[in-house]
């Protein structure tokens, strides 16, 4: 496995286009991309392209203005959904038309951490850009959305009390 900085995005995507398995850095933890894996996280680029691609109803439209792009991921049905703008991954998930499938193997705040996940895991990496730690250390808060219903699933980055809070702001 390659290890790439930033400036080098375009061999990023093109080995993600050959099928590859990329690491990479977002708000709230280094993850794995691949192109078009069913049932996986998918992460845009921007919060209008998520929202005009995926219905997450009342709440999770309350969340995503608020919270995204960030540490939040949304489950909306069998979907697993957030929105990076960390400079390298834009870049990134831009070069694969505003979205891209990511496996998320967990809290991994350095490129090493998640190399030490990938090495317990059934996954091989191809290419990782290693751009230093990132900005929140607690990794994704994820919460289910459904209509009006919610449920807290994992707390990262952004306590529950925050997430309930906007939800009550926003309904008001």
């Amino acid at each position: 496995m390659n290890k790439i900085g930033c400036g080098n995005i375009e061999e990023a995507i093109s080995v993600l286009k050959g099928g590859g398995y990329v690491a990479f850095p977002t708000e709230a933890s280094y993850i794995i991309g691949v192109k078009g894996m069913k049932n996986a996280l998918t992460i845009y680029s921007s919060l209008s392209k998520a929202l005009s691609e995926i219905n997450l109803g009342p709440i999770g439209r309350i969340l995503a203005n608020k919270l995204w792009p960030g540490p939040l991921i949304l489950r909306s049905g069998k979907k697993f959904i957030t929105v990076s703008s960390y400079p390298c991954t834009k870049k990134l998930i831009d070069g694969m038309e505003g979205k891209l499938s990511a496996i998320y193997l967990g809290n991994a705040a350095t490129l090493n951490d998640l190399l030490s996940l990938v090495r317990e895991s059934l996954y091989s990496l191809s290419l990782a850009i290693d751009d230093g730690e990132v900005k929140f250390r607690k990794g994704y808060t994820v919460v289910k959305v459904e209509g009006y219903v919610y449920r807290m699933l994992v707390e990262g980055s952004i306590p529950f009390d925050l997430i309930e809070r906007i939800i009550r702001e926003g309904i008001a």
